[in-house]
């Protein structure tokens, strides 16, 4: 689920090698996350209704934020799985 995802980023395997990259308080970055994980949900339930404009707004940023760190995200973890 969105949430086990969540739960891995913040992982010390994990958030250690990208919190220099994300350059937020990783409470910042839970909370944005997990908004986006409510909104998911909301939608999943069929309760589109239920989405705001705020709430469509949260979904714009995180998705652009989140693209604009990919890139280099993904460097971070390239080369550093177990064989």
């Amino acid at each position: 689920t969105l949430g086990d995802y969540i739960q891995l980023f913040f992982k010390e395997v994990c958030w250690g090698r990208c919190k220099d990259i994300i350059r937020l308080r990783d409470s910042d970055v839970r909370h944005m996350l997990e908004g986006v994980r409510d909104t998911r949900n909301t939608l999943a339930h069929f309760r589109d209704e239920e989405i705001t404009a705020q709430k469509r707004q949260q979904l714009k940023v995180c998705a652009d934020w989140l693209s604009e760190r990919e890139k280099l995200i993904v460097e971070a973890f390239e080369g550093t799985a177990p064989v």
